[in-house]
């Protein structure tokens, strides 16, 4: 990667320096991030179905049934089988407003955690039926 370095009162002693580094790959960011089990797993099944690759599309359009298949263009799942992905979604956002608030000593701990507590009283719900 190149970039090009200017100093704004000699523009004509603009130098280019090439980076020996490389972007990160996106395992590599969530290991320096200590979550190789987060990569592993969810991220690995939402990028999944994000970018359509084959297990996403046979588990979206086909029903293998013995040696035969259907093929199908609109799937109308219940919402039962979204609720993974709502109840990670609602516990990151929870957990990180929470980080959010206390890193800027905002003065509503009191509040996230309420939201918190509903989250996990929610949860108990919905695993009890």
């Amino acid at each position: 990667m190149n970039v090009e370095i200017c100093e704004m009162d000699k523009p004509d002693t603009c130098a280019v320096q090439t980076l020996k580094t490389m972007p990160l790959k996106v395992f590599e960011r969530f290991k320096k991030a200590d979550m190789e089990n987060e990569y592993r797993s969810l991220y690995n099944f939402l990028s999944c179905d994000a970018h359509s690759n084959i297990r996403a599309l046979i588990s979206r359009h086909i029903d293998i049934n013995n040696k035969d298949f259907e093929l199908i263009f609109y799937r109308d799942e219940p919402l039962e089988h979204h609720l993974s992905y709502l109840d990670t979604t609602a516990g990151i956002m929870v957990d990180s407003s929470g980080m959010v608030h206390e890193l800027f000593k905002t003065g509503q701990d009191v509040i996230v955690k309420e939201y918190g507590d509903s989250l996990s009283e929610l949860r108990k719900r919905v695993l009890s039926t």
